[in-house]
């Protein structure tokens, strides 16, 4: 019996050993843990330090900026006064000169009359001399003329003369040869007792009557010799006139040439009823018009060299201030990102203070215990560079934070807070599901998993470098670039208005061609698509981001514009952005086509 009870009480302090020891193993690990929590929290707890260190920097920054902002904008201002004063001034100079020109015109006009009065003179003289030159050449060729007509005349009559006489030596030669043949054929005639009475008169007669002839012919050129020199007296009487003219002519205009020499002394070129006007008077005008002119002229280069100079400083300001306008967008983006981590940071510590440590599901996907504060995952957006040779769709890692919703293009850009795409969570305007003919170029099969989400454009910060790729890359050969506007014709075949002249736009078969500002329709509504693995994974994408809406900015959005819960969102979409008005009163109009839309983003996983 003791036996027995030692052994059961051996056993019984065994097991009481054996609990013991678990409750130690127990207690250490539960101590351990204890230890394990507090370490992460003082980690969680210098990390949030540091995080507000680095926000306190980048906020003294932005505060830099800010002043150098106001610093730039302060010389643009000073610049543009100084422009203005600059303008005022050549103002007052282009009086001066338009002043200088009235006086200038009216001595041009005076020396002018004189001038043409002068030049009609010198045209008279000049008229008159030609006059006198032609009259002159065309008497010494006349003569010329009639002098060679007498001396051929004079040829042809000594050579006529000569040839009659030549022809009167020969017919009395021939005559006296026959008389001589006549007498020895009658004597033997005689002999022969006949003779032949009637061939000897005949040949007489035949010479007679050429005499005669050569006589008339002499006669005749006698007269006509006669007649040449009676038609040479006319002529030399005709030279002798225009000898005479000649000689007026030229006394007249000796007189002339004399009586401007004595006018010219008296008179400045204006004659009659003109204003006169001394020589010395001219002088002295036309050199101070050459002095104001100079002056003018230098004037003008001072100006345009100011006028460069301030244009120069001026772009360069603009330039300054466009870059400090993008370092103080960046470290803006940066400050988001910086705050999301903050808040998250503050979720863990606040989960760490009440000992419960957050379990991630390994995938990407919600956190269990931040569901209506915090989601990401990966997403695939449209990739705007080289679509045909990297694909149509470039992933990149979403933050949806409290406050914002924010892009990286990979988990390193996401450790840099170097976000490619910020949202604000107040410009959100509606969540929905997607239809095929929202998003045309996507598969089928994906149609129902895509949502798609509206947001202001203001509420939209993207990264410098992707700014000018974001609007460049969804021109197509059918935009138009007009003043930074990107103009894309459309069409409408609703009864619809111009929004500047209230000219219709609309026809059913043929309408006529209308132009719609994609930027400023970007900048009224932007869209963003996003595809879920699963329709249920879609649903809770799309529930959650409705109570976000609906919490965030659906409320503000209503105070704002003095609308009713009723509003339709749908509705919204359809009329541009009006920069100018602040109460957003939009007119109809329609949004770019969905294949040139450069914000529809499929999600490939989370």
């Amino acid at each position: 019996m003791n036996t027995h009870k030692s052994q059961e009480k051996n056993s019984a302090e065994e097991t009481w050993h054996d609990q013991l020891r678990q409750l130690e193993r127990k207690l250490a690990e539960e101590v351990a843990a204890r230890k394990a929590s507090e370490k992460e929290k003082h980690e969680l707890q210098r990390k949030t330090s540091v995080q507000d260190v680095d926000v306190r920097q980048l906020k003294t920054q932005m505060d830099q900026m800010d002043a150098q902002y106001r610093n730039e904008v302060e010389k643009v201002r000073s610049l543009t006064k100084q422009i203005e004063a600059l303008e005022s001034q050549r103002a007052s100079l282009a009086h001066e000169v338009n002043q200088a020109n009235v006086l200038a015109e009216s001595e041009q006009l005076t020396r002018r009359i004189a001038e043409e009065q002068m030049s009609d003179l010198h045209k008279d003289k000049t008229a008159k001399e030609l006059e006198w030159v032609n009259s002159t050449a065309r008497l010494q060729d006349d003569l010329v003329s009639k002098d060679n007509a007498m001396y051929q005349l004079k040829e042809q009559y000594d050579r006529r003369i000569d040839e009659l006489v030549q022809q009167k030596e020969e017919l009395e030669r021939r005559l006296n040869a026959r008389t001589m043949e006549g007498k020895r054929d009658s004597s033997v005639s005689n002999l022969n007792g006949f003779a032949i009475p009637g061939e000897e008169g005949l040949v007489v007669a035949n010479l007679r009557r050429q005499l005669e002839l050569e006589q008339q012919k002499k006669t005749q050129a006698i007269n006509k010799l006669a007649e040449v020199l009676n038609m040479l007296a006319p002529a030399e009487r005709q030279l002798e006139l225009e000898q005479q003219k000649k000689t007026q002519a030229v006394n007249k205009l000796e007189e002339v040439m004399n009586m401007r020499a004595g006018a010219e002394p008296s008179q400045g070129g204006i004659t009659g009823r003109a204003r006169k006007v001394s020589s010395v008077e001219q002088r002295k005008k036309d050199k101070e018009i050459r002095k104001l002119q100079q002056e003018i002229q230098q004037d003008r280069q001072q100006f345009s060299q100011k006028i460069e100079k301030l244009q120069k400083d001026l772009n360069d300001a603009q330039a300054s201030l466009n870059e400090e306008s993008m370092a103080k967008l960046t470290l803006q983006m940066e400050l988001d990102s910086k705050d999301a981590e903050n808040e998250q940071l503050r979720g863990r510590l606040k989960t760490a203070n009440f000992d419960t440590v957050s379990q991630n599901s390994g995938s990407g996907g919600f956190e269990d215990e931040e569901n209506e504060i915090r989601f990401e995952g990966w997403l695939s957006v449209p990739n705007q560079r080289n679509a045909r040779r990297l694909g149509y769709w470039k992933k990149q890692y979403v933050i949806v934070s409290s406050k914002k919703i924010l892009f990286y293009d990979s988990k390193t850009d996401k450790a840099n807070s170097t976000p490619n795409l910020v949202l604000d969570m107040s410009k959100l305007f509606h969540v929905r599901s997607v239809i095929k003919t929202d998003v045309p170029r996507a598969d089928d099969k994906d149609i129902p998993l895509i949502f798609q989400l509206l947001y202001a454009g203001e509420g939209e910060a993207r990264k410098p470098d992707d700014i000018s790729t974001h609007h460049t890359n969804v021109q197509d050969s059918t935009s138009i670039f007009y003043k930074h506007h990107d103009l894309s014709p459309i069409t409408f075949q609703m009864p619809t208005t111009c929004e500047a002249c209230n000219k219709p736009l609309w026809h059913i078969l043929r309408p006529p061609p209308a132009y719609e500002c994609k930027l400023n329709v970007d900048n009224a509504v932007a869209r963003a698509s996003d595809a879920a693995r699963s329709i249920d994974e879609q649903a809770k994408w799309i529930t959650r981001l409705s109570k976000k809406i609906k919490a965030d900015w659906f409320r503000c959005y209503v105070h704002q514009h003095k609308t009713s819960p009723s509003y339709d969102v749908r509705a919204s979409v359809r009329q541009p952005y009006n920069k100018y008005s602040s109460a957003a009163s939009l007119r109809s109009s329609t949004l770019p086509a969905h294949n040139s839309d450069p914000s529809l983003i499929k999600r490939t996983g989370v």
